[in-house]
């Protein structure tokens, strides 16, 4: 088999899958991706070596954006393997008795959003014991409430740093279905993230509090997004995507997937209404953001959302 364009594998660390698949595919094994420093490097070695197999680790470092990049000159294959493979396999960057059950699990997530193919290797896919409770997990400030509103599911978490190592991770493992949302403009994530936390409170809005929330809206200054920032919220979804793909793949979980804009225009609304602030009043350089956002955020963040679509499908409620 000759491809088109060479490969990148994502593993665990596992020392004998590279070869495994490179044989599978009739390539070339080739040096970890991350020997090269810089991303033209990167890009450069990719453009030149067509038949090759090279590979990222779940120990190596590298930029999701740069990891979006190099995605356009390559093929991505994911291999999950099992627990016991990878300890009787690990590269010289891992030590047995560091390579536990909760570091395995992270590295077997880890990059799903920028797979194009998932290879299970001395592994497969399992199937959660579950409870008769549905939960809504989401990213965070996308909707969730508007969904509990349409759904009447009462349970929900949202996604937060080290989610797999949390209670929240088994909540959701452990759920009948699976309820999700997102927005559809990552500037509108960004934005609603930044505002409550700005605000300092989960404003949720109903005709009895919005009073309340206006004059919290209005006592309070105006503030900038930073680069920082919404490479942090980048980062963060993408592991929420991760996740979500995880319980999809991994654990066969059932999982309905919709987009806040279609439950606004659905009609099925009953009590959240709109909370009284307008993104660009409050943030200062919200129309240069956006703009910007377009061009260097939001290419990344549609393609993950393709990927749950792709797994999932899209639910119109």
């Amino acid at each position: 088999m000759k491809n088109k364009n060479p490969v990148l594998l994502l593993h665990n660390g596992n020392s004998k899958v590279k070869k495994l698949i490179a044989h599978s595919l009739n390539l070339e094994v080739a040096d970890c991706i991350t020997c090269f420093n810089s991303l033209d490097e990167k890009i450069k070695f990719l453009k030149s070596n067509k038949n090759i197999v090279t590979d990222l680790t779940a120990a190596d470092t590298l930029a999701n954006t740069d990891l979006y990049e190099l995605k356009k000159y390559c093929q991505t294959i994911k291999v999950i393997s099992s627990y016991k493979d990878d300890l009787d396999n690990l590269e010289d960057v891992f030590t047995a008795d560091r390579y536990t059950k909760d570091i395995w699990l992270q590295a077997i997530h880890q990059r799903l959003w920028a797979t194009d193919t998932i290879i299970w290797s001395n592994y497969t896919s399992e199937i959660a014991s579950i409870n008769k409770e549905n939960i809504i997990f989401s990213p965070g400030r996308v909707g969730t409430h508007v969904l509990k509103d349409i759904t009447g599911i009462s349970k929900h978490v949202h996604h937060c740093d080290n989610f797999i190592n949390s209670d929240r991770f088994n909540q959701v493992l452990l759920s009948k279905t699976i309820f999700s949302v997102y927005r559809k403009n990552f500037i509108d994530y960004v934005s609603s993230m930044e505002i409550a936390n700005y605000l300092g409170t989960v404003m949720l809005t109903t005709k009895d509090n919005y009073q309340q929330n206006l004059d919290i809206v209005k006592s309070a200054d105006p503030f900038e997004l930073s680069i920082v920032t919404a490479n942090n919220h980048l980062d963060s979804v993408l592991n929420f995507v991760d996740l979500l793909l995880l319980f999809k793949v991994q654990f066969s979980k059932q999982i309905i997937f919709t987009n806040l804009e279609q439950l606004v225009g659905s009609g099925k609304i009953k009590n959240v209404i709109k909370n009284p602030y307008v993104a660009n009043k409050i943030i200062t350089n919200y129309d240069y953001a956006k703009e910007s956002f377009v061009t260097t955020y939001q290419p990344i963040y549609d393609s993950a959302i393709s990927q749950i679509i792709r797994h999932c499908g899209i639910t119109m409620l």
